[in-house]
């Protein structure tokens, strides 16, 4: 759960190729939603600052869904993770 959080908020490439090296992640069904406004947190996360760093440099997943999306209806987004 810790990898796919971290992917999820990474601000960078290398959580994303991580999850899909180790686990053999093809795609990750994303809610851009969660990127826009925050969230109750949960353990590990305790607070917002966990996340501030994406909010200030700005999240790594949105800015790839145009070479990665196969499909996308309203929020909700498929992300094929070999396009990255």
């Amino acid at each position: 759960m810790l990898l796919l959080s971290s992917a999820y908020y990474s601000t960078d490439p290398d959580s994303v190729q991580c999850l899909r090296r180790r686990y053999e992640v093809t795609h990750l069904i994303v809610d851009l939603a969660f990127f826009r406004k925050p969230r109750p947190y949960f353990a590990p996360f305790a607070s917002e600052d966990d996340f501030s760093g994406g909010r200030s440099k700005g999240f790594f997943l949105p800015s790839v869904i145009g070479r990665t999306k196969v499909f996308r209806s309203g929020d909700t987004v498929v992300l094929d993770l070999s396009r990255i």
